[in-house]
């Protein structure tokens, strides 16, 4: 009989596991944490990305451009309508269009800086990047010196380091690039991140207008110049 008369059957303690059932939980822990570690990154870059297509959408920059094929198409067609002789019925025997002058011979281009160029940061506007920057890039990445990683790497200092090389969680497809950033390599790395390095993490939709990548690698090659 239980307490007031009701009857009850006595609860029986757990099991205690045994040292060897103990250890393999043990061993076996890392493994679970790196899993939910993973899925909760999945879960930020999945955010991250669907926040930068919101804000792609409130500022209209999701367009489709004119791509440089099609700029050359027409420029050929355009060289083509010049040399195409006049139709029957049009002027005949007009005077022969006398040729151009020749162009003084250019002056030999500088050699270009070690590491592949600027990719448009001598042209892009610090100012105009460093807005830039904070409405694209501060989210997932500080530029400060001695700053913390975020969801991405921090980029200070990313002008000349190797890729990969930083203490952070890369990829292997980012690991294995043999890439040594510059601002050539960010610029086309903005246009479509995961077009540029098949297989890196980075969640980021690209920045189609090459103006504001210009900026942006401006402002970057300042910030890691300080």
């Amino acid at each position: 009989m239980g307490w007031f008369g009701f009857g009850g059957k006595k609860k029986e303690a757990a099991p205690v596991p045994s040292t060897d059932e103990f250890l393999e939980v043990l061993q076996k822990a890392p493994a679970v944490m790196k899993a939910q570690k993973d899925q909760i990154s999945a879960l930020e870059r999945e955010i991250a990305e669907l926040t930068e297509q919101v804000m792609n959408f409130q500022s209209n920059e999701v367009k489709v451009p004119e791509g440089e094929e099609m700029k050359e198409l027409k420029k050929a067609a355009s060289v083509k309508m010049m040399a195409t002789p006049v139709a029957e019925g049009g002027i005949k025997d007009a005077p022969p269009k006398p040729p151009a002058p020749a162009a003084p011979a250019a002056a030999p281009a500088a050699a270009p800086a070690a590491g592949g160029g600027d990719g448009g940061a001598s042209t892009g506007d610090v100012k105009k990047g460093a807005k830039l920057y904070k409405a694209k890039c501060a989210q997932c990445h500080t530029i400060e010196p001695m700053g913390s990683n975020k969801q991405g790497p921090c980029l200070h200092g990313i002008i000349g380091r190797q890729a990969g090389a930083l203490n952070y969680d890369f990829s292997n497809a980012i690991k294995d690039s043999g890439i040594t950033w510059d601002g050539d390599h960010l610029n086309k790395f903005m246009i479509n991140p995961k077009k540029y390095i098949p297989g890196t993490k980075m969640v980021f939709a690209g920045l189609k207008k090459e103006g504001e990548r210009n900026d942006i690698v401006a402002y970057i090659a300042e910030a890691c110049s300080e």
